[in-house]
């Protein structure tokens, strides 16, 4: 990545976080936590299973909860496969 990409990056980060700040309600109380969402992906792959051909996803978001006292950074992943259903039998036994 070149400096320049990198610096319009950066300012495209910071820009953004002013207006995340001018959005803000400020008659929020500030001793209740609450939660930013630093990145959130989600990655699809198509997998082979004994029922048959599925999709495997796998979801990631990483967050950081703000405290009066303290913060929390979260990860959170969610793997999880789709397969297709089965036919189900016909009601004649046909």
């Amino acid at each position: 990545m070149s400096h320049q990409a990198s610096l319009m990056r950066n300012l495209g980060a910071f820009f953004g976080e002013v207006a995340k700040a001018v959005r803000t309600d400020v008659r929020a109380p500030a001793n209740q936590p609450r939660t930013i969402e630093l990145s959130s992906t989600e990655h699809n792959e198509p997998v082979q299973t004994p029922m048959g051909q599925g999709q495997a996803r796998t979801k990631v978001r990483e967050e950081v909860d703000i405290h009066p006292d303290h913060l929390t950074a979260r990860r959170i992943t969610i793997e999880e496969i789709q397969v297709p259903r089965p036919p189900s039998p016909t009601p004649n036994g046909q």
